[in-house]
């Protein structure tokens, strides 16, 4: 929906061409969990404001690495492109090495340690035609890196065959975060994600229908995807897995193991809530829902996980995990589904008459979950330095004592 915005000059003085039509429309796609959303004000005696095809993204880097920042905008040859860093414009061949290859910002070598010369931080690409301008989403980088594992003694778990058995690993602080690895008897290495094992996301991992084959020594090791460092845990698990007529099975009640107690998941998505058991004898998992039932066309439960797919916001809700086998009292374990939905924006009105020197409210109705932070920009500069929240879902900005020169572009940057 477009909304038109006329300057109309004050009696009695009569000028031609003092009308200024304004233009709302959306630019950009929704993106789930970090969203820009704009509310365009054109002037159509102009043209139309610059629009980005491709915006720079936040990421982490390797120290010393080259790194591009795409920006992309249509018709480059009527609009100009400049990047600013920290909020200020940035200036090629300084400290911090940058270069502007077309429209894209080229940094060499990402340097992290001095504050003059460090390229962590804010990015945000301008670009500005005679219409107007406008800034992309912001785009953080900062240094990957992979930190030591935390020291503790040896484990020492054993197992009869055909159970199940948890091996505990408490993974090291990394950016971004470290995918786990165990190392078997200091060769083969298991991921964790296929088989008789199952990764969780606090790093441990569930060996079920354990075997003979699976004694031996395990340790956690994390890589750091970006820079492709791996670091290894100084403890040892020593496993042992007995055979079932060694010893007499002993009688265990389940201990259930979650991935996560919150998890969270874009409408229209599928997902999976996980949730393992050991005990003796294995224990039988089931899923329920706390104060309603699972959709019965839309959900399936394997290995222990239940799927479900093509999420809506009728899905949100706490899940109960509950292990069975007989011994004792059933285990019972809730985790909460979170359903987002990326933000979306429309307006109310079609037009809009204003005198010069008069006042206008601008109005959008912002919808999105979790609730977006709002911010006003007027020519890529922020309109105001508070970011809020949409109030009953509407957010507003108010221009006093109108002027021709308010036309330009005026976009609400919408984020999670």
């Amino acid at each position: 929906m477009n909304n038109e915005i006329m300057a109309i000059p004050e009696e009695p003085e009569k000028r031609e061409g003092t009308a200024t039509d304004l233009g709302c429309g959306t630019l950009h796609e929704p993106e789930r969990m970090k969203s820009l959303v704009s509310l365009i004000l054109v002037s159509s005696c102009l043209g139309m404001v610059p629009q980005f095809l491709e915006e720079p993204e936040s990421m982490a880097v390797a120290p010393q690495s080259s790194v591009t920042l795409p920006c992309k905008v249509r018709d480059p040859k009527s609009t100009v492109v400049r990047w600013k860093f920290n909020g200020d414009f940035v200036k090629e061949n300084d400290a911090k090495k940058f270069q502007i290859n077309g429209t894209d910002l080229y940094i060499e070598s990402f340097k992290h340690r001095r504050r003059v010369e460090s390229n962590e931080g804010i990015y945000q690409c301008i670009a500005r035609n005679e219409a107007g301008s406008l800034a992309s989403k912001p785009a953080r980088l900062s240094k990957a890196a992979l930190k030591p594992f935390k020291g503790r003694e040896d484990l020492h778990l054993t197992v009869l065959e055909g159970l199940n058995i948890n091996l505990p690993c408490e993974p090291p602080a990394s950016n971004p975060p470290a995918t786990i690895l165990f190392l078997v008897n200091g060769s083969s290495v298991i991921s964790g994600k296929s088989g008789r094992f199952q990764a969780f996301a606090d790093g441990s991992m569930l060996i079920h229908n354990a075997s003979l084959s699976d004694s031996g020594q395990y340790r956690c090791m994390a890589v750091n995807s970006v820079t492709g460092r791996n670091r290894t845990a100084n403890h040892i698990i020593h496993l042992q897995v007995l055979r079932s007529t060694e010893v007499k099975p002993l009688e265990k009640e389940p201990a259930i193991i979650l991935s996560s107690t919150t998890i969270k998941a874009g409408k229209g998505e599928n997902t999976v809530l996980e949730c393992g058991a050991d005990g003796s004898p294995p224990p039988n998992i089931t899923w329920d829902r706390y104060g309603g039932r699972l959709a019965p066309d839309r959900h399936t439960v394997k290995s222990g996980n239940l799927h479900i797919f093509n999420l809506t916001q009728a899905d949100e809700g706490t899940y109960l995990c509950t292990a069975n086998n007989g011994i004792g009292t059933q285990q019972v374990k809730a985790m909460e589904l979170n359903v987002e939905e990326p933000p979306v924006i429309t307006t109310k009105s079609d037009k809009l008459e204003v005198k010069a020197g008069d006042s206008v409210q601008l109005m959008c109705e912002v919808k999105g979950k979790p609730v977006p932070e709002i911010i006003w920009y007027h020519n890529a500069v922020p309109a105001t330095n508070l970011i809020t929240g949409p109030e009953n879902g509407v957010t507003t900005h108010t221009i006093n004592n109108i002027r021709k020169s308010e036309a330009g572009n005026l976009p609400v940057h919408v984020q999670q």
